[in-house]
């Protein structure tokens, strides 16, 4: 197809970049009792680290009508990048509690603005009846995070310290933002200067409703992982690891069937499918 050259180049950067942003929030799970031995704290209090990085996630309709404002994707991502370095520096810095809890606030502020400017940016890109399969390869690095990142983050906390992955991840962002004002485009302009305005109707409020449920439900096993398999089944850092890679496996095996089958069998079927799947999950768990 037309788009598929021009989308190329820019869909491998943002593929890369939204690797490590998904690395850095991933990682965090599994060895968050070992970040917060690191910085002299309990678990509880390092839990405190994961909720201000999801409360820092609530501001991002108004950081969006801010930074994106006219739909401009490419600057939406930059400041998410921004935001998301900035978060990684200032967390590997400190040795103080409120200094890691700054730290996280930036990173969960950057990593959905930089999503948003991704998935618009090639949604904005590629004919809705494809679009699940370009969404779904950029998100196999949901995955990844957890595939690759983990696992390595997990060898360089061993080595260097609680902090290596966060100056290694923070370096790696700065990259990113240079890479992404280098090779991705400037947003098209519309015909007219105006694009057709979309209303918040009864649907829409709807599915934010489920999406915001579903997103907790997700978020609150997750914080207690770690700390469950290290206390109750005595793993170490790198046996962690090696748990958190099986999830991954699993995660990818289901984006790849939503990169196979979403655009066949519909996206609201899909949507049906993986929430019923789910709410199994949660319940044998």
């Amino acid at each position: 197809m037309a788009e598929r050259p021009a989308l190329a180049r820019p869909l491998t950067l943002l593929m890369a970049a939204r690797l490590i942003v998904n690395t850095a929030v991933r990682f965090t799970y599994p060895f968050l009792p070992a970040i917060a031995r690191g910085l002299g704290i309990s678990l509880q209090q390092g839990g405190v680290l994961i909720s201000a990085r999801w409360l820092a996630g609530l501001t991002t309709p108004l950081a969006v009508g801010a930074a994106g404002r006219g739909e401009r994707r490419r600057r939406l991502m930059i400041v998410g990048l921004a935001f998301f370095t900035t978060g990684m520096v200032v967390t590997a810095a400190t040795n103080l509690l409120v200094g890691a809890v700054i730290g996280f606030a930036l990173t969960g502020l950057g990593k959905p603005l930089f999503d948003i400017g991704a998935q618009s940016y090639v949604s904005d890109r590629t004919p809705y009846h494809r679009r699940a399969r370009y969404l779904s390869i950029l998100e196999l690095t949901w995955a990844g995070g957890l595939l690759v990142g983990a696992p390595l983050a997990g060898l360089a906390i061993q080595r260097f310290g609680w902090r290596s992955p966060f100056w290694i991840l923070g370096g790696l962002g700065a990259l990113a933002l240079i890479a992404t004002s280098r090779i991705v485009e400037d947003d098209r302009e519309v015909p007219g200067g105006r694009r057709a305005r979309l209303e918040m109707d009864g649907q829409a409020t709807t599915f934010l409703v489920v999406v915001a449920m579903f997103t907790a439900a997700a978020e609150l096993p997750v914080v207690v992982f770690g700390a469950w398999l290290e206390d109750g089944f005595g793993l170490g850092l790198l046996a962690l690891g090696g748990v958190a890679t099986v999830l991954a496996v699993a995660e990818a095996l289901g984006e790849g069937a939503v990169l196979g089958i979403a655009d066949r069998i519909g996206k609201r079927r899909s949507v049906a499918l993986g929430l019923g799947m789910s709410a199994v999950s949660f319940a044998l768990l």
